[in-house]
């Protein structure tokens, strides 16, 4: 397997040769990563099902890094006889733009892959990928910070006759967690530790109300 070769580097991104893509530290959104999801198509059907995630840039801080990620989409238009593709047909794109309070505010990056994705812990098991799957789902929830390695290509399913039309994809191929800094939503986690203060020995009142039996 041959090594990564950085051909270019900004804050929260890096490029490399092969057209990869690392970006740094963006908080997820719908990750399917330890099972794949048949998401809905243009004409509102079950599509193939596949491993993804939503990478969200802050618009703060990564505008170096949906530069970068602009212009690599940029260059594959070109290659391509400078199609044309809206901006819906994107994997990047506004947040501010879509309906999801959540994304305001940022820059979407949509990944999906078949097979799925490496998935690592920087804490303590970054080089072994994790590998059971509810490992996985604890891991990574909606609203942790990630790195994420995707893969942009081009896609012109008027040629392969899939009729799909002209899109630009990004393959998902590796995540790995950052940090959680206490934000979760969508299918991220509950913390369920307040939801028992009043049972005998967790610390709070110990009873209940006797009446709350009676139905």
């Amino acid at each position: 397997m041959a090594a990564l070769e950085i051909k270019k580097r900004v804050k929260n991104a890096t490029l490399y040769t092969n057209g990869t893509i690392r970006l740094d530290n963006v908080r997820v959104s719908f990750p399917h990563l330890a099972a794949p999801y048949a998401g809905k198509d243009d004409n509102g059907k079950a599509g193939e099902p596949k491993y993804g995630i939503v990478g969200m840039l802050p618009k703060e801080t990564h505008v170096e890094a949906k530069d970068l990620v602009k212009s690599c989409i940029d260059q594959l238009l070109k290659d391509a006889d400078d199609a044309k593709v809206s901006t819906d047909k994107k994997f990047l794109r506004n947040g501010d733009d879509q309906d999801r309070a959540e994304y305001e505010g940022h820059w979407t990056v949509s990944a999906r892959e078949g097979r799925r994705p490496a998935v690592r812990d920087a804490k303590g098991h970054l080089l072994d990928p994790v590998q059971d799957k509810e490992t996985i789902e604890e891991l990574i929830f909606g609203g942790c910070i990630c790195h994420i390695l995707i893969r942009p290509w081009y896609q012109d399913g008027q040629k392969t006759g899939k009729g799909f039309g002209k899109r630009v994809n990004a393959g998902l191929v590796a995540v790995v967690f950052a940090k959680d800094d206490g934000t979760s939503f969508g299918e991220g986690r509950i913390d369920d530790a307040d939801a028992w203060d009043d049972l005998p020995g967790a610390g709070g009142s110990g009873s209940s109300n006797d009446d709350d039996d009676e139905l």
